[in-house]
């Protein structure tokens, strides 16, 4: 059986704070995962370009979500070469509510800082 990729936020270029609207379907997944959170650009006109990303579970549509892994990081990151990518393993995470009746997955980016940001990011799991 291979490994199932599943996006909870498409890779996307934003440039203000705000929660994903992909919402991840995770009910049906009971075996091991692996969560990725991979920023391919982070940059400001002015300024240091800073970033923090949240991942959040929710079984009620989000009217009462819990976070989950979170990162912070501070820019630049223009090219492929600095790129960054996290990545969190149940074992790491045991009570995200992966295999619960109605839980679903989102990315929720926190808070962008800087002047003019721009923040290129992709958030999947793995199972």
């Amino acid at each position: 059986m291979g490994i199932t990729r599943s996006d909870f936020y498409p890779k996307a270029t934003i440039s203000s704070a705000a929660a994903g609207a992909t919402e991840l379907d995770i009910s049906g997944i009971d075996d091991d995962w692996t969560i990725f959170i991979k920023v391919a650009k982070l940059t400001a006109a002015s300024g240091t370009p800073q970033a923090r990303l949240s991942v959040e579970d929710s079984v009620n549509a989000f009217s009462a979500d819990l976070a989950g892994p979170a990162v912070s990081l501070q820019g630049p990151i223009a090219t492929a070469e600095s790129e960054r990518t996290w990545s969190f393993k149940k074992a790491d995470f045991p009570s995200l509510r992966t295999g619960d009746s109605s839980a679903v997955l989102r990315l929720n980016v926190l808070e962008l800082g800087g002047t003019t940001v721009s923040l290129t990011v992709h958030g999947f799991i793995e199972y």
